[in-house]
């Protein structure tokens, strides 16, 4: 199965070089083959399914260490999706529902990015503040001692 999607999508997975080595492509945007996907799909459902697991959990490895349990439990509201609905089509609806969801949510993405903007364009908006030392030649290099 995994030479079969090779064989069909060869810019899905990073390539080796003679010695073995993965080559960087990190910077192009692997091309996907909706074809090989949709006849793989016919051919070995259960092939297809393991293809998309292991193509998911290398795409939720790239992420940062601190934001994979979230991608990870995200993947899992969504498998839910699909495996309950009642129809492809149905789970496609409600997979799109949860995604306009995030955006447009009191704390969706177009709500934060419209107060990060807000913020932006407040020139009353608090700012940061701190006390900038002046440090002479020649001063002790250890703190006082604090009055805490």
């Amino acid at each position: 199965m995994l030479v079969w999607l090779q064989q069909h999508n060869n810019e899905a997975r990073p390539s080796t070089t003679a010695a073995g080595q993965h080559m960087d492509i990190t910077r192009k945007r692997p091309k996907f083959d909706f074809d090989a996907w949709a006849e793989l799909a016919r051919k070995d459902p259960q092939a297809f399914e393991l293809e998309r697991k292991l193509l998911i959990e290398r795409a939720i490895m790239k992420a940062p260490a601190e934001k994979q349990q979230r991608l990870r439990c995200l993947q899992w509201k969504l498998d839910q999706i699909r495996d309950l609905a009642s129809t492809p089509m149905a789970a496609c609806l409600q997979i799109n529902r949860l995604l306009w969801e995030h955006i447009c949510s009191e704390r969706g993405l177009l709500h934060s990015l419209e107060r990060l903007q807000s913020l932006g364009n407040n020139p009353e908006a608090p700012q940061s503040t701190a006390k900038i030392l002046q440090f002479h030649e020649g001063a002790p290099t250890s703190l006082p001692p604090s009055d805490e």
